[in-house]
């Protein structure tokens, strides 16, 4: 039974080994230095979807800046989104990698963990935004 908890303890060690916390991206956020690109036309726009419980929209302007707004019960929070190489730069420091877009939808991937691509859809009405989202990306 000792042996069986060792070797668990080493294939969990191995296996949390590749794994990429979004701790070092937050501790070495540079978000106000950097320049963002424009964004491909096919981006500007608000886009929405899920990522785990979370309901998300996204509103990029052409010069690469943007608004990340996400929901979930009672946690609704906005920040700033600035777009560099293919990535979304977050400014709380982590980032989501664009994986694939279309005027109708953007595949993005979160490089954290275990990795999770989630498929977000454009929706310039906001008519699959939360009620917090859509109010705080009209305003703004």
């Amino acid at each position: 039974m000792k042996k069986l908890g060792i070797f668990g303890a080493v294939v969990l060690s191995v296996g949390l080994a590749g794994c990429q916390s979004p701790m070092q991206d937050m501790m070495n956020n540079n978000f106000v230095a950097i320049d963002p690109e424009s964004v491909p036309e096919s981006l500007v726009g608000t886009w929405t979807g899920s990522m785990g419980p979370y309901l998300v929209s996204l509103k990029w302007m052409a010069d690469g800046r943007g608004l990340f707004c996400s929901s979930y019960g009672t946690a609704n929070y906005i920040q700033k989104i600035k777009y560099s190489q293919g990535e979304i730069l977050i400014q709380d420091g982590t980032k989501l990698k664009i994986r694939d877009h279309t005027t109708e939808s953007m595949t993005v991937y979160a490089p954290y963990f275990v990795g999770k691509e989630s498929l977000l859809y454009a929706d310039s009405n906001f008519q699959n935004a939360s009620v917090y989202c859509a109010n705080a990306l009209e305003t703004n």
